[in-house]
């Protein structure tokens, strides 16, 4: 049976029976839609993945699955209603404490997710840029020059968006 879309992967991988395959497969759809900016596809595939969370309790990737997943949420924030907008909200305080808690823990694995996340979130609120940026660059200066380098480049990125969308297009493109 030829393979040739997402969904006839995803049904070729449910017959299987591999929950925590499936979890991974809907995981990384999620991180590789949003990469290429497809927030609603991205948004699909974190829904999916969810349905099978209870397969990844104990798996490494479950905190970058959730930072994605509130990621997901903050590109799509306009197109929620007020009501889903506080519910959103509750979700990403929430995820943000989990995220933090793992911090703590393992700061080499996770801090840079929490600080992400963090300073994305204070865009969101609208907080000062003193506040966003030292997230930004909590979150950097917690990577080693070789770990998570597609984590690396989603931050630098992130960071030239928030200054094109200030106005500053020099310091937008020393990011890029």
């Amino acid at each position: 049976k030829e393979i040739n879309n997402d969904d006839t992967l995803f049904d070729s991988i449910e017959k299987t029976r591999n929950i925590a395959f499936l979890w991974r497969f809907c995981q990384y759809n999620a991180v590789y839609y949003y990469i290429n900016s497809q927030w609603k596809q991205a948004d699909k595939w974190s829904r999916i993945a969810d349905q099978f969370s209870f397969a990844s309790q104990s798996d490494f990737p479950v905190p970058e699955q959730l930072m994605f997943k509130a990621l997901i949420f903050i590109k799509l924030w306009d197109d929620f209603s007020a009501a889903e907008k506080t519910e959103k909200m509750n979700l990403l305080i929430e995820i943000l404490d989990k995220l933090e808690k793992s911090a703590l823990l393992c700061p080499a694995n996770f801090s840079h997710k929490y600080h992400f996340l963090a300073a994305e979130v204070a865009i969101l609120n609208k907080s000062s840029q003193e506040i966003i940026l030292d997230h930004y660059n909590k979150a950097l200066s917690s990577l080693k020059d070789e770990d998570f380098i597609h984590m690396k480049a989603l931050i630098y990125e992130s960071m030239a968006n928030y200054w094109q969308r200030q106005g500053d297009e020099i310091i937008s493109k020393a990011y890029n």
